[in-house]
Formats: structure tokens, sequence, C-alpha cells
């Protein structure tokens, strides 16, 4: 009897599991598969003219597609990860991605307060990815492990939400091979960010001597032919008001700084963006904005071209 029912629990858990994995409801991600996309950027090396670094502002507020309507022929990457701060392991990553032979080399980075705190650079995300899945490269370009993955992970809140609701709500993700994180959504939340911002900048604010560290890299670049293009990605007046009063972000003062070892300060109207959360861009939103920096680049290598000729 016990043997019994010992088979029937077994044979009802694997119907279960495959039910779920089967059926799982409209998922919230599309595109790359989520660790083949980690895995893909993580193990790139010497292969762009043109890269975007910084954190899940850029990650989701650059895509290289767009961009190349306006600087076609080069090779394009995202190098963005959600949640890193500017620090010395980071950096040499972002030389390593480069193509050092190449002809035209533009670095484009997105800086925030958050990637400026000593508590960004303590939690920094970017080791951890990192160690994961360089330590893992043949499981990371396995796709039949990506499809198992995919297939056996757990539900998120979002997805179970769906299933009850028969709705599609939620952000939902695209994963793209050039770097992009494509998020789409609909509703409009930046109460738990200003909560969250609120939070960081009470653990820590901007350190300068940080600053001071990165403008230092960002001259060894500029020396080495590189053009260098820093921002500081749109947000909502209240995410801008929070980074300025709590985290003490001196735009003006980091500005002069970056000018003054030749590298190029790019401003942004906020107000011509649409976020969902207060900081992330919506996916329209992120297309006008990636155009608008390609824009941009194309009219420092017009002019180099012109002094040059």
């Amino acid at each position: 009897m016990i043997k019994y029912r010992f088979i029937i629990t077994v044979v009802l858990s694997v119907a279960l599991i495959l039910y779920v994995g089967f059926f799982r409801p409209f998922s919230l991600r599309g595109g790359m598969a989520f660790d083949n996309y980690w895995a893909n950027k993580i193990l790139w090396n010497n292969q762009f003219d043109i890269l975007a670094a910084g954190d899940s502002l850029v990650i989701r507020g650059i895509s290289p597609a767009a961009m190349q309507e306006y600087i076609p022929g080069l090779r394009i990457g995202n190098y963005a990860f959600s949640g890193i701060a500017f620090d010395w392991r980071y950096l040499d990553a972002v030389e390593r991605v480069i193509d050092k032979n190449a002809k035209t080399r533009v670095i484009i980075l997105g800086v925030t307060a958050k990637t400026l705190t000593r508590e960004s650079a303590r939690r920094n995300r970017f080791r951890s990815v990192f160690k994961k899945l360089v330590n893992h490269p043949d499981m990371m370009r396995n796709k039949l492990y990506h499809k198992l993955v995919e297939f056996f992970r757990e539900y998120e809140e979002s997805e179970i939400m769906n299933m009850l609701t028969l709705s599609h709500k939620g952000t939902y993700s695209v994963y793209h091979p050039d770097g992009w994180l494509e998020g789409i959504r609909e509703e409009t939340e930046i109460d738990r960010t200003v909560t969250l911002y609120e939070t960081i900048f009470k653990r820590g604010k901007v350190s300068y001597k940080m600053f001071n560290q990165l403008l230092g890299r960002v001259k060894k670049w500029v020396d080495q032919g590189i053009i260098v293009i820093i921002y500081h990605p749109p947000v909502h007046a209240k995410i801008y008001h929070l980074e300025t009063m709590l985290g003490d972000f001196r735009k003006d003062y980091i500005a002069r700084k970056v000018k003054g070892v030749g590298a190029y300060w790019m401003d942004f109207n906020r107000d011509n963006y649409s976020f969902y959360d207060g900081i992330h861009m919506r996916s329209k939103s992120a297309v006008k904005f990636s155009k608008e920096i390609a824009q941009y680049i194309r009219k420092i290598l017009d002019d180099r071209t012109k002094k040059e000729s």
C-alpha cells in the first residue's frame, strides 16, 4: 500500500512539474535566454568600436541597434550591468571588451550617484556575475543548459499574478544580443524608487575619491586616443533631487573635471524621456535617447575628420 502511494505521488509530481514547465503563463522575458544573455556579455573580448558602460540605467537606456542608424559600420555594444560601481575591476573589463586595434574607439559612461558610492563598490554585482559565469564558461555556452534553466526556474511573482488574473502586466524585458535590456511597461511606479534611493544615500554619499580614480582611468583612455563620452543618465526630477541633495552628486563639478581631462560631457533634457519607475526608460524613450547619443558621436567623428583633412 505504501509502495503504491509512493509510486502515485512520484507520477503526480512529475506530471505537475511538466505541466508547470510547459504551460508557464505569459513570460516577462523575451529575446535571449536570461543566463545566456549575461554569459554572452561576460565572454565578450576585444570586439567593439563603441562601448557603453554603467549600471541598470545604461543597460536599459542605450540600444546599440538604434545607434547604428547614425553611425553605421561600427561595432557597438552595451556592456552595462545592474548594480555596478565604477571600481577598477569593472573598468578593467571595459578595457578588455573594446577592440584595442580599432581605428575608431569610443567609450560611453553613464555616471550616476549610485555608481560612485562606497556601498555600491562593496556590493558590486559585476564581481559576482563575472565570477559565476567565468568559472563555468562551457555550461554558460550550452544551449540545452539554458533551456533547462528556463524550464525549471521558479515562477516570478508577476507570472503568478498574470496566471491568476489572465493579464500581461509587469515589466516585460527583452534581452538583446548587443547588450541592451529593453524594458516595456505601461504603468508608472516611482514611490518605491524614491524610498530605495533615500535608503541608499542614508548609507553613503558619492565618494569623490572614487570619482577621482575614475577620472584617472578616463584620462588614460583619452591619452590612448579613445573618445570618452560621459553623461548623467536622465531620471525623474524627484530622483535627481535625491541624488543631488542626499547623494551629494555635483553634476557641474563632475562635468568640469571630465572636460578638464579631454573627455566629453553630454547633457540631456530629462523632460524628453519617459520612465516607468523614475529611473529606467521605457523602450521608445531608450531608442530616442540612443539615437541622440549616436548623433553626438557622429558629430565628433565628422569634426575630427575635418581637422585631419
